[in-house]
C-alpha cells in the first residue's frame, strides 16, 4: 500500500528547517548616512487617503531594499510600489463599499508582496477568499488525499511497510513551506520575525485568569454530568417512541453534552473579561476583511505535513494496544448501519462549534493568560500541551501537541483567529468527510 509522505525523513528535516525560520532570527541594520540611499516616509491612513511613500534622491530609484533575496529579484522596486499602489487607488475607487480597514489591508499586503505575487492574489474579497478555500479542500479530498507518489526502493529499511512513498497531501505542505521560505526575501527581511501576539492583556488580570481558569476547569467537569442528564432525556424520548437510532442517540448526546460545556465557557468569559466577546476585546482578533486565505491554505497543508511526521513518530513510540481502542469520535464517524444522518448530526460539534470555541478557549484565553506569566515561546509551547491534554486520547498526544504548537504560530504570525479557526474546521471536517468518501 502506498504510504504518504508522513513516512519520510525528508519531512523531518523540512519541518526541522520551518522551526528554524520560525525562531531564528536576525537584526537588520540599515545605514542611514548614504546620502544616495532610498529614505522612505509612510504617510498615514484616513479615510479618504491611501498610504502614499514619498522618496528622497533619485540615483537608486530602481534599486530594492538591501538583502540577498532583494538581488536575486524577489523584492519590490520604489516604482513597482508606487504603480501597485496607484493601481490599488484606481481600484478602490470604483468601489464605494470599500472602508478604511480594507483599504489599509489591502494597500500594505500590496506594499509588502514580492513582486513576483500576483495583484489579484492580494486584493481578494472575503467571499472570493471562502470559494478558493473551499475549491482547494474539495481538491485535497478528492486528489491529493488519494494519491501518492511511490519511492524505487524503501528510504528507511522496516517491517512496517513505512518510507516506500510520498503523497500528494504532505507534498503541498513541502511546497507551501518552500513558498514561505521565498516569500521571506520580501524587501530583503525574514516574513516570521518575531511578533508580539494580537492580544494587549492588562498584568493586572493575573489573579483574575487564574481564577478563571479554575472556574473554566470546574465547569468542563459539570458539563460531563450534564451528559449523564441528557442522556437520560433521550432515552426518555426514545422510550415514549420519538424516532431516535442507536447511532442518532450518540451523536445526539455529544452534540448536547458539548453545547452545554460551550455555553457555560462563553458565559463565563464573557461576564469576567467584558467585553471578551467583542471587537473592542483586547484578548483576541478575528479579522474576516482581510486577507486571510493564504494563511488558511499554506498553515492547512503544513498541519498536514507535521501531523503525518507524528503520526510516524507515533508508531515508534506508541505500543499497538493505544490505537485499537474505539473511541466515541469512532463511532460517530463510522456509525452503525452506515447511518448518514447520525454521522450528520454527530459532526456538527467536532466540525462546527469545536473548533470555533477551542481556538477562543486555548489561543484567545488560555495563549494570552500565560503570556502573561511566561515569555511567549513558552506560553505557545504551554498552550499546545493543554489543547492536545484537553481531548484526552493517549494516540493523539502527540500530533495535537505539535497542531496546537503551529496554530498558536500560525495565530501570532497573522494576527487574526480566523485563520486557525478555519484550518481547525477544515482538519476536523477532513476526518469525517474522508470517512464518508472512503478516503
Amino acid at each position: 500500500m502506498l504510504i504518504s509522505i508522513r513516512k519520510t525523513t525528508l519531512s523531518i528535516f523540512l519541518f526541522v528547517l520551518f522551526l528554524f525560520e520560525v525562531f531564528s532570527y536576525r537584526s537588520v541594520e540599515t545605514n542611514f548616512n548614504d546620502a544616495n540611499t532610498a529614505c522612505w516616509k509612510k504617510v498615514a491612513f484616513t479615510k479618504r487617503q491611501l498610504a502614499c511613500w514619498t522618496v528622497k534622491g533619485t540615483a537608486k530609484s530602481e534599486r530594492t531594499h538591501t538583502g540577498f533575496w532583494s538581488k536575486k529579484g524577489f523584492g519590490l522596486t520604489i516604482n513597482q510600489k508606487q504603480e501597485r499602489l496607484a493601481q490599488l487607488s484606481q481600484h478602490l475607487s470604483n468601489d464605494p463599499s470599500s472602508n478604511a480597514d480594507i483599504r489599509d489591508d489591502i494597500a500594505l499586503r500590496l506594499e509588502r508582496s514580492p513582486a513576483w505575487v500576483p495583484k489579484w492574489a492580494v486584493m481578494l474579497s472575503p467571499v472570493q477568499q471562502v470559494l478558493i478555500v473551499l475549491v482547494v479542500y474539495a481538491l485535497h479530498l478528492g486528489v491529493l488525499c488519494r494519491t501518492a507518489i511511490p519511492f524505487p526502493v524503501e528510504l528507511v529499511p522496516n517491517n512496517d511497510g513505512l518510507f516506500q512513498s510520498l503523497g500528494l497531501d504532505s507534498v503541498a505542505g513541502i511546497i507551501s513551506l518552500c513558498v514561505l521560505l521565498l516569500a521571506k526575501g520580501r524587501n530583503g527581511h525574514r516574513p516570521m520575525k518575531p511578533r508580539h501576539g494580537p492580544w494587549r492583556v492588562a498584568k493586572k488580570n493575573k489573579i483574575k485568569v487564574v481564577v478563571t481558569t479554575f472556574v473554566l476547569a470546574g465547569a468542563y467537569v459539570s458539563s460531563g454530568y450534564g451528559n449523564v442528564i441528557w442522556e437520560n432525556l433521550l432515552f426518555i424520548l426514545a422510550c415514549v417512541g420519538a424516532p431516535i437510532t442507536i447511532p442518532m442517540h450518540r451523536s445526539l448526546q455529544v452534540l448536547l453534552s458539548h453545547l452545554t460545556w460551550v455555553f457555560l465557557g462563553i458565559g463565563i468569559l464573557g461576564n469576567v473579561f467584558k467585553p471578551f466577546f467583542k471587537k473592542t476585546t483586547r484578548w483576541m482578533k478575528v479579522k474576516w476583511n482581510c486577507l486571510w486565505v493564504w494563511w488558511v491554505l499554506g498553515g492547512y497543508f503544513i498541519s498536514s505535513l507535521l501531523f503525518n511526521i507524528c503520526d510516524v513518530a507515533n508508531q515508534f513510540v506508541l505500543p499497538p494496544s493505544v490505537f485499537e481502542a474505539e473511541t466515541v469520535v469512532l463511532k460517530m464517524i463510522n456509525p452503525e448501519n452506515n447511518d448518514a444522518l447520525a454521522m450528520a448530526v454527530g459532526a456538527l460539534a467536532p466540525c462546527v462549534s469545536a473548533p470555533w470555541w477551542e481556538e477562543v478557549l486555548y489561543r484567545g484565553f488560555i495563549l494570552p493568560g500565560l503570556s502573561l506569566f511566561f515569555p511567549q515561546a513558552n506560553a505557545i509551547s504551554l498552550s499546545a500541551l493543554l489543547f492536545a491534554a484537553h481531548h484526552m486520547n493517549l494516540a493523539g498526544m502527540i500530533p495535537l501537541t505539535a497542531l496546537g504548537f503551529l496554530w498558536a504560530i500560525l495565530y501570532v504570525q497573522s494576527q487574526n483567529l480566523l485563520v486557525t479557526m478555519i484550518i481547525h474546521a477544515l482538519w476536523n471536517s477532513r476526518v469525517f468527510l474522508g470517512s464518508y468518501l472512503g478516503v
